[in-house]
């Protein structure tokens, strides 16, 4: 029948425009009014089309077991110590520095910030060292549950010229801190107040941390940073209220005799307990700072001097690797902390 023809000749036009797949080895026929606009990779069951009579074979998803990084580094540690390569332990240690990412999401942490921590481009490198004190700071504020609706007070211990050299310096490291603060809804205080204390400030100054854009929903009202000349403990007897949080970046406690009256009168002298983190450039510089520690505070026994984590590597730590020629560890500013309740 000529109609018939015609027909059949419309029908394999349309066949050699339609995708085939091959299911247990019968060629199949598809037409993409078979899927659903809204779920683009699922075939609709629909009975009436031939060629979906044979059912699609279900796919198991493959299973990932968990990377035990603790087993890794034991092995390699092994490794070590049956080949000591200087090389080879020069890249265990950036891997071991490197192996600890920080979260996806962060209550204080906007996310593009915490992605810094987590790329390996160039740029985001030198952005997680603009931002790694303020992350440092967050990170502990959000673990140790501090959130005071009025004031927020931190001191932070051994500043210097990286820190107070000039303003710019102050609201690069900590502007970032008071914007991600001022933007966390309820857990924002009225007022914040930073305190970089150490005998080599290079000058004494106070600057104004309070964005201009900040939202007017925001509960922030002022936000100020203060560098004072003075070594700690002559400096905080005069200076209430005590801090919510003490921090002291890349400190060096194993090499400076200078820390240890100024931990004796955290933990002695000061009425409350301080919540107290320490940094370092290595988690070999953290140890040695944790023996120091444990010396000064190892033989108390009134409930002070408690270990809140021990040494480990600081996820907000900063990516850029510091240029000392000195030593062949990988030094980062901030890349090993540890936290203590004096």
């Amino acid at each position: 029948d000529p109609i018939d023809e015609i027909d059949d000749n419309k029908n394999n036009q349309e066949n050699k425009t339609k995708p085939t797949i091959l299911i247990d080895d019968t060629p199949i026929k598809l037409d993409y009014s078979d899927f659903d606009i809204n779920r683009p990779a699922k075939l609709l069951a629909n009975p009436s089309k031939n060629h979906l009579q044979h059912p699609l074979p279900s796919i198991e998803p493959k299973y990932h077991p968990p990377i035990d990084t603790d087993a890794i580094k034991q092995a390699i540690q092994n490794i070590k110590l049956s080949s000591p390569n200087s090389n080879f332990q020069s890249r265990f240690q950036n891997w071991e520095q490197s192996a600890v990412l920080a979260p996806r999401e962060h209550t204080i942490i906007p996310s593009s910030p915490l992605a810094a921590f987590r790329k390996r481009s160039e740029k985001a490198k030198q952005s997680s060292k603009n931002l790694s004190r303020s992350a440092t700071i967050a990170h502990s504020l959000q673990k140790l549950s501090i959130f005071p609706k009025d004031t927020l007070i931190i001191h932070i211990l051994g500043a210097d010229h990286v820190e107070c050299e000039t303003d710019e310096n102050l609201r690069r490291y900590f502007g970032p801190l008071v914007r991600w603060i001022g933007a966390s809804g309820d857990r924002c205080p009225q007022q914040i107040e930073l305190f970089l204390v150490g005998p080599n400030v290079p000058r004494e100054t106070s600057v104004d941390l309070l964005p201009s854009n900040i939202s007017k929903i925001s509960r922030l009202q002022t936000a100020t940073a203060t560098c004072v000349r003075r070594v700690y403990h002559e400096w905080k007897p005069h200076t209430p209220p005590d801090p919510h949080l003490a921090v002291a970046f890349n400190a060096g406690i194993w090499g400076y005799a200078e820390w240890e009256p100024t931990i004796r009168y955290i933990h002695k002298d000061i009425p409350t307990q301080v919540h107290f983190i320490v940094t370092s450039y290595t988690l070999e510089e953290a140890e040695d700072d944790l023996e120091i520690l444990q010396a000064l505070l190892g033989d108390d026994d009134d409930g002070g001097g408690q270990p809140l984590w021990a040494v480990e590597s600081n996820p907000f730590g900063s990516r850029v690797v510091r240029d000392t020629r000195s030593s062949k560890r990988i030094y980062r500013e901030n890349a090993a902390w540890q936290a203590w309740r004096l």
